[in-house]
């Protein structure tokens, strides 16, 4: 029986090993630093996706999209508030504490709102692309539509004179 005695201690010792490495991984990756990284890169690529769609013309200058910058510098402004609370964490004892008072939360809440906010600015350019391309779609079809006599060539200066042998 000693043998099996040791087997089980050595299948407790290397359960309890791998517990502890599951809980510190789990622990770490929820750590306010390591959350406050994901905000800071969901944020700047939100905000970078935001202003190159406006750029691009798939923004139109609307109140929602209005909203949409307001909402951006209020989360710019929240992360900034929590990004000083978390870089105030300087141990991994202070960083444990703030997990526990909820700091780990309120980032993941404030990166929710940016991933709906990422989300909703993906809905109005879609629906503005959509719009566009129907819009370019209904003209090259009226132009296309139109009796070839009448059809201009690509200056607009002259119509087309198309000869049909006989």
């Amino acid at each position: 029986m000693p043998i099996a005695l040791g087997l089980n201690v050595y299948g407790v010792f290397t359960a309890t090993i791998s517990l502890v490495a599951l809980i510190g991984h789990v622990l770490h990756r929820y750590l306010p630093s390591a959350r406050m990284k994901i905000l800071v890169e969901a944020l700047d690529d939100t905000e970078g996706m935001i202003y190159s769609m406006a750029e691009a013309g798939l923004l139109p200058r609307s109140r929602a999209v209005l909203e949409m910058e307001e909402r951006l510098a209020i989360l710019r402004a929240k992360s900034s508030e929590l990004h000083a609370k978390a870089v105030c964490a300087t141990t991994p004892w202070k960083e444990c504490k703030e997990l526990c008072k909820g700091l780990s939360a309120s980032i993941g809440i404030c990166l929710c709102q940016v991933k709906e906010l990422r989300a909703s600015a993906v809905m109005i350019s879609e629906a503005e692309r959509r719009r566009l391309r129907e819009q370019s779609l209904n003209g090259s079809v009226s132009k296309a539509s139109a009796p070839s006599h009448l059809r201009s060539s690509e200056s607009g200066s002259r119509p087309i004179k198309i000869i049909v042998p006989a």
